[in-house]
């Protein structure tokens, strides 16, 4: 049996930086809800490591209508600490690591705003970090 391979970065803090929710008080549930999602990631060198930043922006709305009948905006930091050398260097971490690893808390927080305003719960799906790194890079040569 292998061991496995130990990133040289630890979690300090995972940070709720904003959270605002929004639905309108009627919704017509029997109207299809075509959702759209805008996710930003980013990040910073610090002294001990890294601070990374995701950022989420969520609308549904229903064909005809004006306004989006949800809205909502996340803002989730982390702070991690680099200890040592490891495998994954400073800016692979920031632009694949650890926004993979502050999303869920994005899709936690998404889906329990939804079912605390009485909608069926919001699931976001997975987000393949490695591939979005991959498409900016391409996007930028």
């Amino acid at each position: 049996m292998t061991s496995p391979v130990l990133s040289s970065f630890q979690i300090q803090a995972i940070i709720m930086i904003e959270s605002n929710f929004k639905r309108k008080d009627i919704i017509d549930f029997t109207k299809e809800q075509k959702p759209s999602l805008d996710l930003k990631t980013s990040y910073l060198k610090t002294a001990e490591g890294l601070y990374c930043l995701v950022e989420l922006a969520y609308k549904a709305s229903i064909d005809g209508e004006t306004v989006p009948v949800v809205e909502a905006s996340i803002k989730i930091g982390g702070n991690f600490i680099k200890q040592g050398e490891g495998p994954i260097d400073i800016d692979t971490f920031g632009k694949v690591n650890a926004p993979a690893i502050i999303y869920p808390f994005i899709r936690e927080q998404l889906s329990s705003l939804s079912l605390k305003a009485s909608l069926t719960p919001i699931l976001l799906p997975p987000v393949n970090f490695q591939a979005v790194s991959e498409q900016n890079t391409a996007k930028k040569q």
